[in-house]
């Protein structure tokens, strides 16, 4: 899943050999720390309205390095396109699930 994010990203955001060296270090901190965050607050039962200020405050710390990386307009593609990737997967799991559904109710 995490190479099909990768190369989604990579052509979304149409990186460069030099941007994508200076990019993907800082992006797999920052995907590292979102995760640690909503595995820690899954665990620890938190609100969702939590993790998701939390998050946000992640994202606006890593905001600076990623520009540093990348320019604003990039930027913002960033995080519009890892929303499109979400719904993509999520998409995609919805019609899975369907289709094994579909498919037991053929053998009933």
């Amino acid at each position: 899943m995490q190479a099909y994010k990768i190369a989604y990203l990579t052509r979304k955001l149409s990186l460069t050999p030099e941007e994508a060296e200076r990019f993907w270090p800082v992006y797999n901190k920052y995907q590292d720390e979102i995760r640690t965050t909503r595995i820690a607050d899954r665990q620890a039962n938190k609100k969702e309205i939590e993790t998701e200020e939390k998050i946000l405050n992640i994202r606006k710390k890593y905001n600076s390095s990623f520009e540093k990386a990348l320019n604003p307009d990039k930027v913002n593609k960033l995080y519009q396109s890892e929303k499109e990737f979400g719904n993509m997967v999520q998409k995609e799991l919805y019609e899975r699930r369907q289709q094994k559904m579909d498919n037991r109710k053929r053998k009933d």
